[in-house]
């Protein structure tokens, strides 16, 4: 489903680099940390009558900010949400997600997940 709003969208990414030595010997720069803090500003709390005040509603453009369901009620600020992902080594990542309401002064959601990366032309 989409609703008709108008919204304005805002955070702060860090990114932090590192040179590291690839598989052919040649030296790379890679981003070893990313933090990305951000927050929606909503100017029509009721997303054009589609939002219903007590049930958990996802719809575009909600589910575009966070996978976590978090709009069950009238509100111009979505949750602050928060993106880590460090990568330790060329071929592993990890992601710590995490959403804060303001309005109920709770955490909403958070997740950590890990990951090996396929890197092509390599066999295991």
């Amino acid at each position: 489903m989409i609703a008709d709003t108008s919204e304005v969208e805002y955070d702060l990414t860090n990114r932090f680099f590192t040179r590291r030595k690839a598989s052919d010997g040649s030296v790379i720069t890679s981003e070893v940390l990313s933090v990305r803090i951000g927050q929606r500003y909503f100017f029509d709390p009721t997303f054009g009558g589609a939002l219903v005040p007590g049930m958990r509603n996802v719809f575009f453009p909600l589910n575009t900010f966070t996978a976590f369901a978090f709009e069950d009620q009238l509100r111009r600020f979505s949750p602050v949400i928060t993106r880590i992902r460090y990568t330790p080594a060329e071929r592993y990542a990890m992601d710590f997600r995490m959403d804060y309401d303001q309005n109920v002064h709770k955490l909403r959601a958070s997740s950590i997940q890990g990951a090996l990366i396929e890197q092509k032309g390599l066999s295991p």
